[in-house]
């Protein structure tokens, strides 16, 4: 029962569809159909665009910012799941109670899950992301270098791993939205299954990671996978915050918004590359007043 996108449907020229997906919002909405005289020329118009930029896999590497947005996803992405996962295989080795260890760290995923929309919406993609990778990365080097000598030692150790991953798991709220807003709409799809891919691998990587603590010491693995959530925050720097912005729809966009995208911006290098005035920004008005 749920339509297919209409940003989707004009940036891939599926102009029928998407002038039927508008009549069957209208009329449920009951407001009258936005899709009428001039409005037909315009998706045409939109089409014409759409058709000249194909869409593949290289698209996501084949230019400068696309390169560099696809790079540093994927290395977010990585550092996200290899960290998380690392934190959660340490939780068995943590000293204590292994039964109030797994009840701490259910209750802080809870709370990361329950309130990262809240901080994400509050302070941006970016921020969120920066700020729980790098306090992530904090406090799982801080478990890794304390002594484990018993007493508040193994408490601190206890504390710091609860909110290491408390951290990590707030990176989920926010990753797949911005890894999602920073991609073109024409590429979308293969950019988050492409960056999807990269984070699995640290996923995979991570138990293994963890059994270097028999072969080599116990504060090792802590230290990799801070190192890698560490890599990660200072990657998160190199991408623009998708708060409040549009979303691109090729990759011509993308090259054009660069490291600051905005609605300005986006208006005047469109109008250059179509010749007609306000193409690709009537669309997209066209999509949000529906």
């Amino acid at each position: 029962y749920v339509g297919e996108s209409l940003r989707w449907l004009l940036a891939k020229g599926k102009t029928r569809r998407a002038g039927q997906t508008v009549a069957r919002i209208a009329s449920f909405n009951k407001i009258a159909n936005p899709v009428s005289g001039d409005e037909h020329s315009l998706l045409s118009e939109y089409k014409v665009h759409c058709k000249k930029h194909h869409s593949s896999y290289l698209a996501l590497v084949r230019t400068p910012e696309m390169c560099r947005r696809t790079i540093c996803l994927s290395l977010v992405l990585f550092g996200v799941n290899f960290g998380y996962f690392g934190m959660t295989y340490n939780n068995a080795e943590l000293a204590g109670d292994r039964y109030l260890n797994f009840f701490l760290g259910s209750l802080t995923e809870t709370i990361a899950y329950g309130a990262g929309g809240f901080v994400v919406m509050r302070f941006g993609r970016k921020r969120t992301l920066f700020a729980c990778l790098l306090s992530g990365s904090v406090c799982c080097l801080l478990s890794g270098v304390i002594s484990r000598s018993g007493g508040w030692n193994d408490n601190f150790i206890v504390i710091f791993s609860v909110l290491g991953r408390l951290a990590m798991a707030a990176c989920f709220c926010a990753c797949d939205t911005f890894t999602a807003e920073l991609f073109p709409t024409i590429v979308r799809n293969m950019g988050m299954g492409v960056c999807s891919l990269v984070g699995r691998v640290g996923s995979a990587l991570a138990p293994q990671v963890s059994g270097l603590r028999d072969v080599a010491f116990a504060q090792l693995p802590p230290l990799i996978f801070a190192a890698a959530a560490f890599v990660g925050a200072m990657v998160i720097l190199l991408l623009p915050e998708t708060v409040g912005q549009r979303l691109p729809d090729t990759v011509e966009d993308v090259e054009r918004s660069g490291a600051k995208p905005g609605p300005q911006d986006a208006h005047t290098s469109q109008s250059k590359l179509n010749g007609k005035p306000g193409v690709q920004v009537q669309s997209a008005q066209l999509v949000n007043h529906v």
